[in-house]
Parts: C-alpha cells; structure tokens; sequence
C-alpha cells in the first residue's frame, strides 16, 4: 500500500534471485518483484493483484535502478 514503510537490504541491489525490490526510474519509486531470466534480463511483474502489470528490462537498463530488495514492511492502521 502508498502508506506502507518497506525495509530493504540496500547491500542486494543486484538481483541474484527471484524477490522483492525497490526500484528507481527517475523521481519515481517502485516496489515491484523482480524475477531473473537465464539471458540475464528481468520480468517486472507488480505485487498488487488489483494490477496486472509486467515489463522484461534488459540487462543493463541505465533508466531503472535497484535500490535494494524488500526484507519487511509495516502496515500503518
């Protein structure tokens, strides 16, 4: 949720394995899981099922950054 406040191992920012991460493109952040082809290029598939939104990046997309991938989150109530 927009409201959420997410945790992140800021030392995984290359995606080794299927997971959760934060993403830079831009000004703007992103919470999305990250899923490794063998060609090295990446499926962005969203973690909101309201949403059924997924993009392939190639190996080096300059435009995207990861900033770390999600241990934990909190939910405000």
């Amino acid at each position: 949720r927009e409201d959420d406040i997410a945790f992140l191992d800021i030392d995984a920012t290359e995606v080794l394995r299927d997971a959760v991460y934060a993403l830079r493109s831009g000004e703007d952040l992103f919470v999305k899981k990250l899923i490794r082809r063998p060609d090295g290029s990446l499926v962005v598939r969203g973690i909101n099922p309201a949403y059924d939104d997924e993009a392939t990046l190639p190996k080096a997309d300059e435009e995207v950054r990861v900033l770390g991938r999600v241990v934990g989150s909190l939910r405000r109530i």
